[in-house]
């Protein structure tokens, strides 16, 4: 989801994935910009619709976010495979 309070109105700047067995997670074709990067278990009603299909959905994820969810900077054309994304509790 975007970093920048002024993209927050963007339905495309959202992106959902889910991560791999080995915990591994790919995006593709993002535009460049400040991205927070949430992760959250999927329940199984969320299977079906990507939570931010809806604006409550992004809302809600807006909230979770707030100023503690890492951020990921993305440059024109950049290709990012190193990427280690760290949690804690």
């Amino acid at each position: 989801m975007p970093a920048e309070p002024s993209r927050a109105v963007e339905r495309l700047r959202f992106v959902e994935t889910e991560a791999g067995g080995d915990g591994s997670f790919k995006f593709k074709n993002l535009a460049p910009g400040s991205y927070h990067v949430i992760v959250r278990a999927v329940e199984e009603k969320d299977s079906t619709q990507p939570v931010a299909d809806t604006v409550e959905g992004r809302t809600k994820l807006l909230r979770e976010a707030g100023d503690k969810a890492p951020v990921i900077e993305l440059r024109p054309c950049e290709r990012r495979t190193d990427y280690l994304l760290r949690l804690s509790n």
